[in-house]
């Protein structure tokens, strides 16, 4: 595939991600959900594997690389579930845009990782004030739970915690290989917490809920996620960038005109204030980036 409709893949992956999982949320428990969603991906991945010559899981070798990538799916992304019958998509999205500065945050805290610019500092100040006035709004606005922000909040910092540890352990990892690995670690995770709530499925699922874990499955953890690697691999990282900047707009447009989400005027300048800093955030780290790909060993 072209790297213009890879870019347009990931772009569209990442903007729908956070409603699908609401409306998969609607019929399915959480964990049966992300569960029948990595269950799915997982059986894509084991069978594409020989197809594209991957070479063989070693556990032994790259465990700490593959639980370093399964830690973005459970607890990260298991959170995220638990959190959508509480929160608009859209705001799930644009809490998840935060995640370069929780990044940037570990690796300062944990790693003494501080090259961050004063306009960076800035965002990152934009940003969290924003969420200060997410707070502020409660359960004024419709459909908003505190509960909901905070397992967002905790999502994120897994998330931003896997991102750092792949960084440091799977660089050199095939992607597919990563992808199965974490996926085998993280799917039992999700079947046995499943089993512990209850183990339940709906007598009848709606169509919406079934084609939305069926997507997720398909397309959001197996054909974006191998085209995203593809885009680090053929782009420089400044076009890369410019991904996580345009997909909370499109996912709130898509969370208001789609679901019927409603967002009260709080709610909507802390959004505006935490894309800003997203938006200052990405474009300053984009222009400290040369334009080179980030990878270059094939994926």
């Amino acid at each position: 595939m072209s790297i213009p409709m890879n870019y347009l893949l990931v772009l569209a992956v990442w903007s729908t991600t956070p409603l699908a999982i609401v409306w998969s949320s609607e019929s399915f428990d959480p964990m049966a959900a992300g569960g029948l969603r990595l269950l799915i991906a997982l059986l894509v991945i084991l069978a594409l594997r020989p197809l594209l010559s991957s070479p063989a899981l070693d556990f032994g070798r790259h465990w700490k690389a593959y639980l370093a990538s399964a830690i973005g799916l459970y607890p990260g992304l298991a959170l995220v579930y638990w959190a959508a019958p509480l929160m608009p998509s859209s705001l799930i999205s644009v809490i998840f845009g935060l995640a370069p500065f929780f990044v940037m945050g570990i690796s300062a805290l944990a790693f003494g990782q501080r090259d961050s610019s004063a306009g960076q500092v800035l965002a990152v100040v934009i940003a969290f004030a924003g969420l200060a006035v997410l707070l502020g709004a409660g359960n004024s606005d419709t459909h908003f739970s505190y509960l909901g922000l905070l397992l967002i909040l905790l999502a994120v910092t897994f998330y931003a915690l896997s991102t750092l540890l792949v960084k440091a352990h799977a660089m050199e990892i095939h992607v597919l290989n990563l992808l199965a690995g974490s996926l085998l670690i993280a799917t039992p995770m999700y079947l046995f917490s499943w089993k512990m709530d209850g183990g339940s499925l709906p007598a009848a699922p709606s169509i919406k809920a079934v084609s939305a874990i069926l997507y997720l499955g398909l397309i959001g953890s197996v054909f974006a996620y191998i085209a995203y690697f593809h885009l680090l691999k053929r782009l420089s990282a400044t076009v890369v960038s410019f991904i996580p900047m345009i997909t909370p707009a499109i996912a709130v447009l898509l969370g208001i005109t789609l679901n019927g989400e409603h967002l009260g005027k709080k709610m909507l300048v802390g959004m505006l204030m935490i894309m800003l800093g997203i938006w200052i955030y990405q474009f300053l780290g984009s222009r400290k980036i040369r334009p080179q790909p980030v990878m270059s060993r094939d994926a």
